[in-house]
């Protein structure tokens, strides 16, 4: 029996981002969130992607909009080029690869997290 694998590694599902979109783990990491979410991107679980970003990005979320978006939209694979962290803050540089209506492109961005109340939330960030 093939394994399902994660939309951000090669890693089977069960074993990376699964127990954070199923909410039995909350992400130790800022790149442990930051795979999350875009697992949860790939995966069209709006829910999770509100739910674990806070100040600037949240402001501007729109839960339809996304939805309609991702309508469109098949994740092909992350990179993850930089990550780190300081005290309650932290940075990770990726690159997502998708398509929309079949046209593929690469989102490159520097996202800042923070952590709240012992959890990393996506905070903002930066694309190039």
């Amino acid at each position: 029996m093939t394994q399902k694998k994660c939309p951000c590694s090669d890693k089977p599902f069960n074993e990376c981002c699964e127990r954070f979109l199923l909410k039995e783990e909350i992400p130790k990491t800022c790149e442990e969130l930051m795979r999350s979410r875009y697992s949860a991107f790939a995966l069209k679980d709006v829910s999770y992607i509100e739910k674990t970003m806070t100040g600037p990005a949240k402001e501007g979320f729109n839960n339809q909009a996304l939805e309609n978006d991702l309508k469109h939209q098949q994740f092909l694979s992350l990179r993850v080029l930089d990550s780190s962290e300081k005290g309650d803050r932290g940075i990770v540089e990726f690159q997502a690869i998708f398509t929309i209506d079949g046209k593929e492109y690469c989102l490159h961005e520097k996202s800042q997290f923070i952590k709240q109340e012992g959890k990393w939330m996506y905070y903002d960030g930066k694309i190039y």
